[in-house]
């Protein structure tokens, strides 16, 4: 058996791997939250596939490579095989859309039952992207896992996405949304570590040139574009308006209603906008949703 070393550039890899996950996670979180009380459908897509970036993009694909840059083998080089590594990001990304499409609508209609699936297809698209990222690993040996540590592997993931998403939607206020990314953000890291400590490693006797590219061919570039990606989430998400904002416009156009008895909407911004008034339900859903 050869050594299996998670930590061969030290503490910096996994200290930056955990951090850029819980801002993915938190951005995914805050996302939801916006995408809960969008007042359109249209507005409740853009919020869920920016969400869908920030978790599945930074929170969990993103974590896995950079803390990958720190793993070792003894006695093997290792290169990446570009389009399993294009393939792990996409199950990330689609898993997180797929889990937050499922609560950003329909108010707190079986909430539970809608929290729970959703966590667990995040979950699972979680653990789907480990085992996509560690395939893509070329090297002069076999690795192998642990069925336990699989098992619990799994389980992390998937129960640690639950009580992520249920607490994000089901309580209010900022310590909430903070407990649910850190609840995510451990989902993912020790589902992550949980995998390697149970990997072993058989070197073969192949020689030679491995096939694929260094880290810095395609893994860099897509971290790159992932940062970019979480940069612009993060301005959208502390420019966004919060609920209380949203409730002081309403109340507002109100209050021009009943002075003027027209259309507040027409009254505060011109004639022809009347249609683009946000329903009643989009009102309920940020009463709802304190951020």
């Amino acid at each position: 058996m050869a050594e299996i070393d998670p930590f061969s550039e030290g503490p910096l890899f996994p200290l930056l791997a955990v951090g850029m996950c819980f801002v993915g996670c938190l951005l995914g979180v805050l996302s939801l939250k916006r995408a809960r009380r969008g007042p359109t459908v249209l507005a409740r897509v853009r919020w869920v596939v920016l969400g869908a970036l920030a978790l599945g993009g930074t929170g969990a694909w993103a974590t896995h490579f950079v803390a990958m840059l720190g793993f070792a083998v003894a006695g093997t080089p290792i290169r990446y095989d570009g389009p399993l590594m294009l393939l792990s990001v996409g199950v990330a990304v689609v898993a997180s859309g797929l889990g937050l499409a499922l609560l950003a609508g329909g108010g707190r209609t079986l909430l539970g039952v809608r929290a729970t699936l959703a966590g667990t297809v995040v979950g699972l698209g979680v653990a789907g992207t480990h085992y996509g990222s560690m395939a893509a690993l070329h090297l002069h040996a076999v690795l192998t896992v642990d069925r336990a540590m699989l098992g619990a592997a799994v389980v992390v993931a998937v129960s640690g996405s639950v009580i992520a998403l249920w607490t994000s939607v089901a309580q209010q206020g900022r310590m909430f949304v903070t407990i649910a990314a850190l609840c995510q953000a451990a989902a993912v890291c020790g589902m992550h570590y949980l995998l390697i400590a149970g990997t072993s490693a058989e070197l073969t006797e192949a020689t030679g040139p491995l096939p694929g590219g260094v880290s810095s061919d395609l893994g860099e570039p897509l971290l790159l574009g992932l940062s970019v990606v979480t940069v612009v989430a993060l301005i959208l998400v502390v420019t966004a308006p919060d609920a209380r904002e949203e409730q002081e416009e309403r109340r507002v156009l109100a209050r021009l209603a009943e002075r003027s008895g027209g259309d507040p909407w027409t009254e505060a911004l011109g004639p022809g906008t009347g249609s683009s008034r946000p329903s009643s339900h989009g009102g309920r859903a940020a009463a709802e949703d304190d951020r």
